[in-house]
C-alpha cells in the first residue's frame, strides 16, 4: 500500500510544473500560488477536525509556513524565471536536506552512507542542468535564492511533520490545517509585494484557471494527504525521494507537453538524478514498513 500511495504521489506532482506554467500566463508568481491554495484550503476546511488522534495548532503553523508559504513562493518565483523542469530539477536536491536535518533534529534517526552518496549524485544532477540555464546575472542569482529558500523550506518543514506530528496526530487534519495557515502567509505576501488580484482575476483565461484547480485539488490536496501520511509511516527521507523522481518526470513532460528545452545536459542531469534516487531506496522496502503503534493511538493505515 505504501509503494501504491508513493507512485500516486509521484505521477500528480510530476505534472504540477507544467500547471504552474500555464497559470503564469494569467497570475503573478505570488498570487498564482496564493489561489491554489485558498481554493485547497476551502476545499480542506472541513478536514481540519481530527478524527484520530490530534493535529496541534502549534505545528499546523510551522508545517504550513516551512512547506507552503516559503516553499511555494519560491517554487513559483523559480518557475517564473525558468522552465518548468529545469526549475523542478534544480529544486530537486531538497532531500539531500532533509537527509541532514533529519539527522540533526530527530534523535536516533539514521543517516546511511547509501543515502548520502544517492543523494549526491541527485544534486549533481543539478548543478550540470544549471549550465543548461541562459539568464543574466540578476536573473541567475533569483532563481538560485528562489532553489535554496525553496529546498531548506521544504526539508525542514519535512522533518518538522516528522519529529513533532508522530505521535497519535490524524495525518489529514493537519495536512488541511497546515494548508489554511500555509494559505494565510501566503495571502498576506501576495498583498504585500503586489497589492489586490481583482484585475488578474476578471482577465484569466478557462486554461489557467484550469490550472489552478488542478494544482488545488490533484497537486495540493492530495498529494499532500498521502505524503504526510508516508512521513509518518516512513519517516522523512523517504517521501522527499518525491523531489528528486518528480523532476525526472517533469522534465520529460514539459519537453513532451510543453515544448520545453530537452539538451544532453538535461539527460545526463536526469541520469544522475535516477541513479541517485536508486540508491536513496535501497535501504529501505517501502511495502514491508509498518505504520507506527504506540499505546495512545492505533495504527494508521
Amino acid at each position: 500500500m505504501n509503494a501504491v500511495l508513493y507512485v500516486v504521489m509521484v505521477a500528480i506532482w510530476s505534472t504540477t510544473w507544467l500547471a504552474i506554467h500555464v497559470s503564469h500566463g494569467a497570475f503573478s508568481p505570488a498570487w498564482g500560488a496564493a489561489l491554489r491554495f485558498v481554493v485547497a484550503a476551502t476545499l480542506m476546511l472541513p478536514l481540519t477536525r481530527p478524527r484520530k488522534g490530534r493535529a496541534p495548532w502549534g505545528l499546523a503553523v510551522l508545517v504550513g509556513m516551512l512547506g507552503y508559504t516559503f516553499n511555494y513562493t519560491a517554487s513559483y518565483g523559480a518557475v517564473s524565471l525558468l522552465p518548468s523542469g529545469t526549475a523542478a530539477m534544480m529544486l530537486s536536491s531538497a532531500p539531500l536536506f532533509t537527509a541532514l536535518w533529519a539527522r540533526i533534529l530527530i534523535p536516533g534517526e539514521p543517516l546511511r552512507t547509501s543515502s548520502v552518496v544517492g543523494l549526491m549524485l541527485a544534486v549533481s544532477g543539478v548543478a550540470v542542468v544549471q549550465k543548461a540555464i541562459t539568464l543574466p546575472a540578476s536573473g541567475l542569482a533569483a532563481a538560485l535564492f528562489y532553489v535554496a529558500l525553496g529546498t531548506q523550506s521544504q526539508a525542514l518543514s519535512t522533518v518538522v511533520a516528522r519529529r513533532y506530528g508522530r505521535e497519535g496526530v490524524d495525518s489529514v487534519a493537519l495536512t488541511a490545517r497546515s494548508i489554511l495557515m500555509g494559505t494565510v502567509g501566503l495571502v498576506a505576501l501576495a498583498f504585500l509585494r503586489e497589492g489586490t488580484p481583482w484585475g488578474m482575476l476578471g482577465a484569466a483565461s478557462r486554461e489557467a484557471w484550469g490550472a489552478v484547480v488542478y494544482l488545488a485539488v490533484a497537486g495540493t490536496c492530495v498529494t499532500f494527504t498521502i505524503f504526510y501520511l508516508l512521513v509518518q509511516r516512513l519517516g522523512p527521507i523517504l517521501p522527499s525521494t518525491a523531489g528528486v523522481v518528480c523532476p525526472v518526470l517533469a522534465l520529460l513532460f514539459g519537453a513532451v507537453v510543453g515544448g520545453e528545452p530537452l539538451t544532453a545536459q538535461h539527460g545526463l542531469a536526469a541520469l544522475l538524478t535516477s541513479v541517485g534516487v536508486g540508491m536513496t531506496l535501497l535501504p529501505a522496502r517501502m511495502a514491508r514498513v509498518p505504520a507506527p503503534v504506540n499505546a495512545s493511538a492505533p495504527a494508521r493505515d
